[in-house]
């Protein structure tokens, strides 16, 4: 069964802002990024049940999967996946959820 998904505006807008910080100093390298991050992601329609829990966080049924220094984090519906937000592992993520 493939599941539907899509980004949420602010997955979009993580997105669009890890683009601009990496392109600053490697256009080539912040599109390669961009598009293993998307990769990643539309493997969730076959695997949504691949990330690991976010236990640590308030919604119990938050996921996420991690692409290189980037965690994606997701959420399943029912046969859909919205992506939530795409954050570099360093970051804070306190205040996103």
């Amino acid at each position: 069964m493939s599941f539907k998904f899509e980004f949420s505006v602010e997955a979009e807008n993580d997105l669009a802002g890890i683009y601009a910080h990496v392109a600053q100093e490697n256009v080539a390298a912040a599109a390669k990024i961009i598009a293993e991050i998307r990769v990643k992601c539309k493997r969730l329609r076959t695997f949504p049940k691949s990330g690991d829990p976010c236990h640590d966080l308030a919604r119990s049924n938050y996921r996420r999967i991690f692409c290189g220094s980037y965690v994606i984090y997701y959420e399943i519906f029912e046969g859909a996946v919205m992506i939530l937000h795409i954050v570099h592992g360093s970051r804070d993520i306190s205040q996103l959820f």
